[in-house]
């Protein structure tokens, strides 16, 4: 059978998916892979202990606060940011948030992408590269900057998933492990606990649900734009109401955004959002999402938006955000960028991967054509 790099059919993406081995005889080999991998990540673990960035200089004078927004399973093609015909983000679209055209994912699980994201990690390299990778916590802290993650999320963040090691580089990382969250918006106390910190300079992560299944627990039910919902599993689900249910869930994060906005609109503050990978909405019969599916834009590509208020706009030329949102790019440039956009200097530090910087390195184009791009 013919090798599908990048399937955009639904004959495409049904092939894909053959021929992965699950015969008996293979179950022995796949544990002795699973035990060897869980050995040499613990063993990383122990390494990345030691691990020591010296190099970071930061001379910015004036307060500011950083904001990081990482969703779940968000696909741009569903955001009115984008052009979606639905206002599915009609704050982020008023407020002014800069959408950029063409980002990667790292990977498609949320396991595997978000530590790829949030260090110096590149996309493609091998998963446990990440541990020996400073991240942007790690950065920043060394600046003199309060740092704290926290997340929507629980059922895995258990001690060695790559999402809380890499929050555990916080000064203050808080997981959803006693369900006490029930909707995104629930992080708000939480995020001004953080904003009422001593120290006037902070980076504040925050990892939402977001739109991950179950669609329908992501928004109050009688708030519902979008009718009829899904009322059966995401794989029994008419496509129309699976989709309706989807874009309900953006509205929520919408309005989260807004309310974090609303808290930092008179500050010096920046706000980065994307996503962690995209989501199949029944497309050649697929829905959802799963490892090693980068070769399908609705898996593979996220959205990537930058808000900068008014006296953030003193310290980060626009303009060159501007010049570079048409660039293709992968979420390799998020370290680099919130980072670099802050002031921050570091031998780690990549000016060719960040927005902030003309000589923004593009990188290959795998979806041609997958967002249609604003006309003039």
């Amino acid at each position: 059978m013919k090798k599908v790099k990048y399937g955009s059919s639904e004959k495409d993406i049904v092939n894909t998916g053959r021929g992965f081995d699950i015969m008996p005889e293979k179950i022995y080999e796949n544990f002795y892979h699973l035990f060897k991998n869980k050995i040499e990540m613990k063993y990383m673990i122990y390494k990345r202990n030691s691990l020591e960035i010296n190099d970071v200089v930061y001379n910015e004078k004036e307060d500011q606060i950083i904001i990081f927004v990482l969703t779940d399973a968000l696909r741009p093609d569903h955001m009115s940011l984008y052009g979606y015909e639905r206002e599915t983000t009609p704050y982020m679209k008023q407020a002014g948030f800069i959408p950029f055209n063409d980002m990667y994912a790292c990977e498609t699980s949320t396991t595997r992408s978000v530590p790829c994201l949030l260090t110096s990690m590149k996309r493609g390299e091998n998963f446990l590269t990440y541990l020996e990778k400073p991240s942007i916590f790690t950065i920043f802290k060394k600046a003199g900057f309060y740092t704290a993650f926290i997340s929507a999320q629980s059922s895995i963040s258990t001690s060695d998933t790559g999402q809380t090691i890499i929050a555990d580089d916080a000064d203050y990382s808080f997981f959803n492990i006693n369900f006490d969250v029930q909707y995104d918006t629930e992080l708000l106390p939480y995020f001004d606990n953080i904003l009422n910190n001593s120290n006037p300079n902070k980076l504040i992560a925050i990892q939402l649900n977001g739109s991950h299944w179950d669609y329908n627990t992501r928004f109050k039910l009688e708030d519902a734009e979008w009718k009829p919902l899904c009322e059966n599993f995401a794989l029994d689900c008419p496509v129309e109401n699976l989709v309706n249910s989807y874009d309900n869930t953006i509205l929520t994060t919408d309005t989260l955004v807004k309310n974090i906005v609303e808290r930092v609109k008179d500050k010096n503050a920046v706000i980065y959002f994307s996503s962690d990978h995209g989501q199949f909405l029944g497309e050649g019969g697929l829905r959802m999402h799963a490892q090693g599916r980068l070769n399908f834009k609705e898996t593979g590509v996220v959205p990537f938006a930058v808000w900068v208020s008014d006296k953030a706009k003193k310290h980060i030329n626009i303009d060159t955000i501007l010049h570079n949102k048409d660039k293709i790019t992968t979420h390799d440039i998020i370290f680099h960028s919130i980072s670099s956009c802050a002031g921050i200097k570091s031998s780690v530090i990549d000016k060719n991967l960040s927005i902030c910087s003309e000589s923004l390195i593009e990188a290959p184009d795998e979806f041609k054509n997958y967002i249609k791009k604003p006309r003039n």
